[in-house]
């Protein structure tokens, strides 16, 4: 109304020698105007987006409800509060993750290591190793804001990289499964740029092993052969069968594919389990290079080695080659992912293929003895104690 005043003003002399200038002036008043108009659509659009962004609806899957087809990469982070953890070691399960996080989390001589989340009352341990945020559907529902108080206190911490970001970490293998989840909590927080992702990957086969020991600690109901059969090999036929989280685990092309989609290549790190437990001193020196920081440490200690009466060391030969049959080709395509440019420069590349380990073939006949039971493949005399058919 103000402009409109102003404008009338300016044409309400009858002199028609005064209209030329009269014309200028209203010219630069209206692109004065213009301009301001222009400025507040911006800031509203912004302000828009920003509402938008923070109350959009999730689905069940963690995608969100509304997505563009446009694959979004991050930028960098710029001077933006660091909220969440700048590091994700993220899988896979049973390949290593807990000795290479209790390296970084342990205090050396030249820092206090990463800084790791907050365990609140009545929180089991080992959140303090891995939050499971993304892969706990109750956890991930109650919001970004319940996982950044649990890294509150790392924005005090003085283990920063070359760049000075804080480094801090969640170490879930589990979060393998849900890059979407991951993608969508760090674009709305604005911290895209301040993540570093890692992977360590383990031959399939004996990870899977692996994860069937722990689990058997808490629920000893069927034998390895069982669960491959009844469980894997199904699942590996039918995406719809078998045991989906089990089966999962072991695809890593499946969902290294979504990861590498999502964030720019040179964001995420891929070990391999074997060159970690053989030589750690090269992949510690990996790692370092990626996070652009040092710690010192003479090894990783391996964790998980306790060894138990119903722990199988080897799988049978034939369960073990039934089951790498049908893994192959994911792994295959693994190979092929993995030698597509854009990894950061301290990868190991060509990313080196995996190698079945040992297995266990039928036990022979009993030779001499008396009455024998069968542990794992190996046949042990009862009276004696020993073996009879080398495992």
């Amino acid at each position: 109304m103000r402009f409109v005043r102003c404008a009338g003003r300016l044409f309400d002399g009858r002199d028609d020698t005064t209209k030329t200038p009269r014309l200028l002036v209203l010219f630069g008043f209206t692109v004065a105007m213009l301009g301001q108009l222009r400025s507040y659509s911006q800031i509203t659009a912004v302000r828009v987006s920003s509402i938008v962004a923070e109350h959009v609806p999730h689905s069940a899957n963690g995608r969100r409800a509304a997505t563009s087809p446009t694959v979004h990469r991050p930028s960098d982070s710029g001077t933006a509060t660091i909220t969440l953890p700048t590091i994700l070691l993220a899988g896979a399960q049973k390949a290593g993750t807990t000795a290479l996080a209790q390296w970084l989390f342990a205090p050396n001589s030249l820092n206090k290591g990463v800084c790791g989340p907050v365990v609140f009352e009545g929180e089991p341990g080992y959140f303090k190793k891995e939050v499971q945020f993304f892969n706990q559907e109750e956890r991930y529902e109650r919001g970004t804001a319940f996982y950044e108080r649990r890294f509150g206190h790392c924005h005090f911490s003085t283990t920063r990289n070359d760049h000075g970001v804080v480094l801090s970490m969640d170490a879930t293998p589990n979060y393998i499964r849900f890059p979407q989840r991951v993608f969508d909590t760090y674009e709305r927080a604005g911290q895209l740029g301040s993540l570093k992702i890692i992977f360590s990957l383990r031959e399939p086969v004996a990870r899977d092993l692996s994860w069937y020991n722990h689990r058997k600690g808490y629920a000893n109901v069927y034998t390895y052969d069982q669960h491959v059969r009844e469980k894997m090999l199904p699942g590996l036929k039918d995406e719809r069968s078998g045991d989906r989280f089990a089966v999962d685990m072991c695809l890593y092309a499946k969902h290294l594919e979504a990861w590498f989609r999502l964030f720019r290549r040179e964001q995420i790190l891929v070990l391999s389990y074997d060159e970690v437990l053989h030589n750690s001193t090269k992949a510690r020196g990996r790692v370092e290079a990626f996070l652009g920081h040092r710690f010192p440490a003479e090894k990783l200690e391996k964790e998980n080695t306790k060894d138990g009466a119903s722990k199988l060391a080897r799988p049978a030969c034939d369960t073990q080659r039934e089951l790498d049959t049908l893994l192959r080709p994911h792994n295959e395509r693994l190979y092929a992912l993995l030698a597509e440019g854009g990894r950061p420069y301290m990868e190991q590349h060509p990313f080196p293929k995996f190698s079945l380990g040992s297995c266990t073939e039928p036990p022979e006949p009993l030779l001499s003895g008396g009455p024998a039971y069968i542990f794992g493949g190996a046949t042990r005399d009862i009276f004696g104690g020993n073996s009879l058919v080398a495992p």
